[in-house]
């Protein structure tokens, strides 16, 4: 299904910024200069991608729309997040922010 090949191709994107990491480390900047490229290609496949700051923003709304209270509703929250932004947004990012909004 699409969402499948979204969900693919974010993980494909991941996938090299942790390379990237990785090479960062090991001051490789011909292998960084490689994922990079292949990040921008694999990019051209994706929809336009929400930036963290939307990303809190999207987040928000959804926790007091819902009512969700604690970290117990982060289940419900990112399911949210991944029927409602296929594609979207970062995964990674949004986990982390839902963390914190719902830790507090």
């Amino acid at each position: 299904t699409d969402s499948d090949i979204l969900s693919l191709l974010q993980s494909l994107v991941k996938q090299r910024k942790d390379s990237i990491e990785a090479f960062a480390k090991a001051n490789r900047d011909d292998l960084i200069n490689n994922e990079t490229n292949e990040i921008k290609v694999i990019e051209i496949f994706l929809p336009k991608q929400i930036n963290e700051n939307e990303t809190k923003l999207i987040i928000e709304k959804i926790i007091k729309d819902n009512n969700f209270t604690s970290l117990k509703d982060m289940g419900k929250l990112m399911n949210n997040i991944k029927v409602n932004y296929v594609g979207q947004m970062d995964m990674g990012i949004a986990s982390k922010i839902a963390k914190s909004s719902l830790g507090n």
